[in-house]
């Protein structure tokens, strides 16, 4: 009886070590699992931030080549601009001033298109400001009209009346605008169609219980993700 005793308890203190061992290897496994997923977050996090950064050395590149080819070409271009006003000037027969009234209007496109180089190469800014959502659009588009594949495609959509005023960063909104648009233009075909549209959505909202609430929506006939 004493053996069959003994057997019994040594078998139950087995039977508790044994499942104190197991949950203590399943709590073990369970840190373990938390801390990959914290690695790989981090990790993650780690390779956002170089990505940004090497994309903000990138932009600044851009930035100063776009400043200086816009430098370089304004200054021969004053230089053909005033040459062509005095040909104009002098100019007797009507295809003459015809031809060089072509030639002014195409330098117009061209000090217009510097000037909207030289406005995209000034560093961001961070300050926050008040603007309107046309300013924001109109900004973002005429930026990606220069895309290889926009070819005029896109257009500012027609906005609500009495569009609230935003309060924000402003160059940053630009970026998001821009990156919306050119994003639908990669994923929708030569031939496929990217639409633009501002809605006011309703008052009372948490965020804006004064004013509402604006939506602009980016979409693409495109075959998605």
């Amino acid at each position: 009886g004493w053996v069959t005793w003994a057997g019994d308890a040594m078998a139950r203190l087995l039977k508790r070590v044994g499942d104190h061992l197991g949950r203590l290897n399943a709590a073990l496994q369970e840190n373990q699992a938390q801390l990959e997923a914290r690695i790989a977050e981090r990790t993650g996090e780690l390779q956002e931030a170089q990505a940004r950064l090497l994309h903000q050395e990138k932009m600044a590149a851009f930035g100063l080549l776009a400043a200086g080819i816009a430098h370089e070409v304004g200054n021969p271009l004053t230089s053909i601009s005033s040459l062509v006003q005095l040909l104009q000037r002098r100019a007797d027969d009507p295809y003459t001033l015809d031809r060089l009234g072509l030639v002014s209007g195409q330098l117009q496109r061209i000090r217009a298109t510097l000037r909207e180089l030289i406005e995209f190469s000034r560093p961001a800014s961070t300050e926050k400001t008040r603007f309107t959502l046309s300013e924001v659009l109109d900004e973002a588009l005429s930026i990606a009209k220069y895309y290889k594949r926009t070819r005029g495609r896109i257009a500012t959509p027609p906005l609500p009346p009495d569009l609230p005023p935003l309060f924000g960063v402003r160059d940053q909104l630009v970026q998001v605008f821009l990156n919306l648009v050119l994003n639908a233009i990669d994923a929708a075909d030569r031939d496929g169609h990217i639409d633009l549209a501002v809605t006011l959505l309703g008052h009372g909202l948490e965020t804006m219980p004064q004013q509402g609430a604006v939506e602009v929506a980016v979409r693409d006939d495109g075959c998605g993700v």
